[in-house]
């Protein structure tokens, strides 16, 4: 028997106390690169995906935007299309303003997401004072003698509205479209128009005292007649204008272009034509009295029998 052989025993080969062994974990199972390398269990990080708010069932139910627009109509028609007449859905917003201004008002309010058409709609003499009617289309509309007054136009298109005679004191026309509007004889007193488009508007005997008309374009307009006391006409774009017979007096046309203006029979005392250009202007029996005429430009101006005491600046 070889050195240092020893048989086994009964009770060396059975050890009294059984091995413990050890249940594998069965939490994230699957081995990484890192674990087979290693023998070590290294946890799997699960995937970050960005939480979305909707469920797949929420998707499905969820309004589209382009139906924000037909549904508020819709209810219109619910209400207001009571004769089964068939209006088209352009054609209910008219009779909502119609029926009531305060009710419109709201409607505006709690969709001002939809694009309101209502264009050539009859609206003659109708009582609209303080109406929301920003960014509406009342291209060609007709809304002779009707009553304006604090409305809100502000971005609305009125390209060939018939707005005679209307009453639009303390409207905001800001960025207004009134390109080939007619407006004679309308009131627009304290009225703001900043920015707003008038070229080949007709706004002859128009009442514009204190209007502030700055930054707007108005080429071609006939303004023929029209009261225009204390308006703000700066840097506004007049080429080619009527100005006949117009009161200016104390009116401020600071900067303006007044090229090829008439301003014949014209009365501007006290009117700030500072800076303005009035190159090929007529000025034909004109009374320029006390007005400031300094750093115009009057070149080829014609001024045959206008009045120009104790004018300011550079006058003829």
């Amino acid at each position: 028997m070889q050195e240092g052989y020893r048989p086994l025993t009964h009770e060396r080969h059975v050890s009294p106390q059984p091995a413990q062994i050890e249940e594998p974990q069965t939490k994230d199972r699957r081995l990484t690169h890192d674990r087979h390398a290693t023998g070590g269990a290294v946890p799997l990080q699960r995937p970050q995906t960005k939480e979305n708010p909707l469920t797949r069932e929420q998707y499905i139910t969820a309004p589209p935007v382009q139906n924000v627009r037909a549904k508020a109509l819709e209810g219109l028609r619910a209400k207001y299309d009571v004769d089964g007449r068939g209006r088209t859905l352009e054609e209910l917003p008219e009779l909502l303003i119609k029926s009531d201004v305060k009710e419109w008002n709201s409607w505006r309010e709690q969709y001002p997401e939809v694009q309101v058409s209502l264009r050539g709609a009859q609206l003659n003499g109708r009582n609209l004072r303080e109406a929301n009617l920003s960014g509406v289309d009342l291209g060609e509309a007709e809304l002779k003698g009707t009553l304006l007054e604090g409305a809100n136009l502000e971005k609305t298109d009125l390209h060939k509205a018939n707005l005679s005679d209307a009453t639009m004191r303390g409207a905001n026309l800001n960025g207004a479209n009134l390109d080939g509007t007619k407006m004679r004889g309308a009131d627009l007193s304290n009225t703001t128009m900043i920015g707003a488009r008038l070229v080949g508007a007709d706004l002859s005997e128009t009442r514009m005292r204190g209007t502030d008309l700055s930054e707007s374009t108005q080429r071609k307009v006939n303004l023929d007649e029209a009261d225009l006391i204390d308006a703000n006409f700066t840097k506004v774009e007049m080429r080619r204008t009527r100005l006949i017979g117009a009161n200016l007096d104390g009116a401020v046309m600071t900067g303006a272009n007044l090229r090829n203006v008439d301003l014949t029979d014209a009365t501007l005392p006290g009117a700030k034509l500072d800076a303005a250009i009035l190159i090929d202007a007529r000025l034909e029996n004109a009374i320029l009295t006390r007005a400031n005429l300094s750093g115009a430009s009057l070149r080829e101006a014609i001024l045959p029998g206008a009045r120009s005491y104790s004018a300011r600046g550079r006058s003829q």
